[in-house]
């Protein structure tokens, strides 16, 4: 059975994530999480299913975004500071970014 799942992101002006998602999840929504003020993206997954790794790069409009983000996930504006943001998704083939996600929450 399928359900959503929210993986997060901190925001700085060019951030790495690195996500274990289920291999078939469906990437739905990018925005702040209201509870929390972070950068999130919402999957729909099947949570039995294996994972594979992703990376996640958060960068500013204007910056260079590396050829393997192919991806786009969505794009973040955050008023309070004057910064617009995007999101790019590359499947991950070597460990070479900074920041690794927790599990996901459930709500």
């Amino acid at each position: 059975m399928k359900t959503v799942w929210k993986y997060s992101i901190p925001y700085t002006r060019q951030t790495y994530g690195v996500f274990d998602i289920p291999e078939n999840a469906f990437w739905l929504h990018t925005d702040l999480d209201p509870k929390s003020g972070e950068i999130s993206l919402w999957y729909e997954v099947e949570p039995d299913e294996p994972r594979k790794r992703v990376n996640v790069l958060l960068v500013g409009t204007g910056q260079l975004i590396p050829e393997e983000f192919t991806r786009p996930r969505g794009t973040v504006v955050i008023a309070k500071y004057g910064l617009v943001l995007h999101l790019f998704e590359a499947d991950a083939k070597e460990e070479k970014y900074r920041i690794v996600a927790p599990e996901p929450e459930l709500f």
